[in-house]
């Protein structure tokens, strides 16, 4: 009965806060056309659909990367014209999904996904930043790779990951429209 309630209560908390979200989503400018406003919507892949814990605790993450195009991007890169995928959003996006989960599962044990237990193993590990860096980078990343510990997080994955290791049932859809 506990579980339910609290699967009930953070399926229903993800809700408010999609509503939120929404109605507070980004009504930023185009520089363009100074017409044009941003929003954007979080779609989840049918492969979990049928899973409320994983929709609830993905839904929650397309939220947060949603907040970061919104305007987290710009508070953190003021300097940059446009969004672009950084190393500190993944990071920091992956980092609460893992929370999120672990969370869920302390709570009710008898949820299991592979690939988000394998998310919170990495965590706990000192090699969180690597594992975002080896399966998420991007090529304008300006990552100092010296500062990281690749070697040693590949012989950790092995011994310690089982199963997915990069996966996302989310996408994050822009949504554009012009006013009149």
């Amino acid at each position: 009965m506990l579980n339910r309630f609290l699967l009930i209560a953070v399926v229903t908390s993800c809700i408010i806060v999609s509503i939120r979200s929404m109605s507070s989503a980004s009504a930023s400018e185009n520089n363009n056309d100074g017409f044009k406003r941003e929003l954007y919507k979080v779609e989840l892949d049918e492969s979990i659909m049928n899973r409320p814990a994983l929709v609830a605790i993905w839904r929650q993450y397309g939220q947060m990367k949603a907040r970061w195009r919104d305007g987290l991007f710009r508070v953190e890169f003021p300097d940059e014209s446009k969004y672009r995928l950084t190393l500190k959003e993944e990071f920091e996006c992956r980092k609460h999904l893992a929370e999120q989960w672990e969370t869920l599962k302390a709570s009710s044990p008898k949820y299991s996904d592979r690939y988000l237990d394998n998310l919170v193993k990495v965590k706990n590990s000192r090699y969180f930043k690597e594992y975002i860096y080896s399966y998420f980078k991007k090529r304008h990343w300006k990552v100092d790779k010296d500062k990281l510990e690749l070697d040693e997080f590949k012989r950790w994955c092995k011994l310690n990951m089982k199963g997915p290791k990069k996966e996302t049932p989310v996408k994050i859809v822009k949504i554009e429209f012009a006013e009149w």
